[in-house]
């Protein structure tokens, strides 16, 4: 084998192993991205539950007092 077929050889293997670190780098950008958005979808979902356990206390309280308005009525 000469030098030469050495060496591209060499050169080529570099380049498949340059390639394919990129590929790694680009797929753990797109992972970070979805894992921050999975984050943010995560905080808002819980925003949300707790927005609708306040409307659902409300709208209890709501209902409570209209029982008691057609209870009045009743009697």
């Amino acid at each position: 084998m000469k030098t030469a077929d050495m060496l591209y050889g060499i050169t080529t293997a570099s380049k498949n192993q340059t390639a394919g670190i990129g590929e790694v780098t680009t797929a753990m950008h797109e992972f970070d991205n979805v894992t921050q958005q999975n984050a943010a979808d995560a905080d808002q979902t819980a925003q949300v539950a707790d927005d609708m356990e306040k409307e659902a206390e409300q709208l209890g309280k709501y209902v409570n007092v209209l029982v008691n308005l057609v209870k009045e009525k009743r009697v």
